[in-house]
């Protein structure tokens, strides 16, 4: 009978091998959390930039349709929302000037497909806005479309720096509209004055993108 002849300890189990590796997992978890942090302070950075504008507040929304819930009836004869159909809808708040215009390609317009934002690293706040439909409904044209409350969250925890808009939305494209500023939170909690917003176009979603430029009043 051979010897059997101990084969040579591997080198996975080594406990060099093994120390190697849990330095080399404790590198990756910090490099990760790094980049977390990263994230977080340059999202902080640019919400800090924005709110230094104080009464000039400016910045762009993609709606993602994705979001978009409405109640029938009524429908028109496409079954699309008609003239009182209520709807609410959500979306990413921007750095004023990140979104690009109504062009063929959707590209640059802030959202995925998917819904999922175009430029994470971007993203200051959260949009929600709730409404009725006008008009002609989904097949207006021109003029005033939609009637609506929003909302943009700014702030790192829902509800702690907020604004609140009322009035029409346009179906025209690159055509301004002011809306009333109707309150807000945190160091907007006194907040009055008008923003004026316009449609720049739709997006990967079908959403509608907007631009937003406020007068901030103190009431």
């Amino acid at each position: 009978m051979q010897p059997v002849t101990p084969k040579p300890e591997s080198d996975l189990a080594s406990p060099a091998n093994a120390d190697r590796r849990r330095f080399s997992m404790l590198l990756a978890a910090a490099a990760a959390s790094a980049t977390g942090v990263a994230q977080s302070a340059h999202a902080d950075d640019m919400a800090a930039a924005l709110h230094r504008h104080g009464r000039d507040l400016k910045f762009d929304v993609a709606e993602n349709m994705q979001r978009f819930v409405w109640d029938t009836p009524p429908v028109d004869p496409n079954k699309q929302p008609q003239h009182g159909s209520p709807f609410i809808t959500e979306g990413y708040i921007y750095p004023y000037g990140t979104i690009v215009g109504n062009t063929a390609t959707t590209v640059g317009t802030g959202v995925l497909a998917n819904g999922d934002p175009e430029f994470p690293n971007l993203v200051i706040g959260r949009w929600t806005c709730r409404g009725w439909f006008v008009a002609q409904g989904a097949a207006t044209k021109t003029g005033p479309m939609v009637i609506t409350h929003q909302l943009y969250d700014l702030g790192r925890r829902p509800g702690e720096l907020t604004l609140c808009t009322d009035g029409v939305e346009l179906a025209d494209v690159n055509v301004p509209v002011l809306r009333a500023v109707t309150g807000g939170t945190g160091r907007y909690v006194n907040a009055g004055g008008q923003t004026e917003q316009v449609f720049l176009g739709t997006n990967a979603t079908l959403g509608f993108n907007l631009r937003y430029a406020f007068d901030l009043r103190r009431r």
